[in-house]
C-alpha cells in the first residue's frame, strides 16, 4: 500500500480574526489525526501560513463574485447600480465642479483684463491731452508783436486746431 499524504487546508481565522493552523499534515496510514484544542494552535506569521513551506500567503487580492450575485447582474439587464456607476456618477460631478469653478475664474479674468485696458486707454487719451494742453499753452504764451504777419496767421491757426482737439477730447 503506497503512502499518501493529505494536503492540509488553512482553518477559518478566529473570533479575533488571525488565521491559526493546525499541526502539520500527517501521513495516511498512520496514527489517527490528533484532535487540537484553539489554544494549542500554532497563529499564522511571515510569508507562509504558520511557518509551513509551500503554502503561499495570498494577500489580500479581491475575491470573485459568487454565483448567486452573477446570477442577479445577468438577470437585472441593467436595472442595478454598480460601485463603478457610483463612483462614476461622483467622478462626474466633482469634473463638473472643477469645470464650473474654472469658468468663474476664466470669468474674472476676462472682467480683469478688461478693466486693465480700459485704464490703459484712459491713460493714453490723458497723456495726449495734457501734452495738446502744454502745447496750447506755449501758444498762449508766445509774444507776438515780433511776429511777421505770415508766422501770426501760422500763430493763430495753430492755437484755433489746438483748441479745436481739446475740445473734441473733452466730450
Amino acid at each position: 500500500m503506497s503512502r499518501r499524504t493529505y494536503r492540509q487546508m488553512a482553518p477559518p481565522p478566529d473570533e479575533d480574526g488571525s488565521a491559526l493552523t493546525t499541526a502539520p499534515a500527517y501521513q495516511f496510514g498512520s496514527a489517527p489525526a490528533p484532535t487540537l484544542h484553539a489554544s494549542a494552535r500554532i497563529p499564522a506569521t511571515g510569508p507562509n501560513l504558520g511557518g509551513q513551506p509551500g503554502i503561499p500567503d495570498v494577500g489580500e487580492k479581491e475575491r470573485p463574485i459568487g454565483t448567486n450575485q452573477a446570477k442577479k447582474q445577468r438577470n437585472s439587464k441593467g436595472r442595478v447600480k454598480n460601485d463603478d456607476d457610483v463612483n462614476l456618477d461622483d467622478d462626474l460631478k466633482k469634473f463638473i465642479d472643477i469645470e464650473a469653478a474654472t469658468k468663474k475664474r476664466q470669468e474674472d479674468f476676462l472682467e480683469a483684463h478688461e478693466r486693465i485696458t480700459h485704464k490703459k486707454f484712459e491713460t493714453a487719451r490723458l497723456r495726449r491731452e495734457s501734452v495738446l494742453l502744454e502745447s496750447y499753452q506755449k501758444l498762449l504764451c508766445m509774444d507776438t508783436r515780433e511776429m511777421t504777419e505770415d508766422v501770426r496767421a501760422e500763430h493763430v491757426l495753430a492755437m484755433k486746431m489746438l483748441r479745436e482737439k481739446l475740445a473734441s477730447n473733452n466730450n
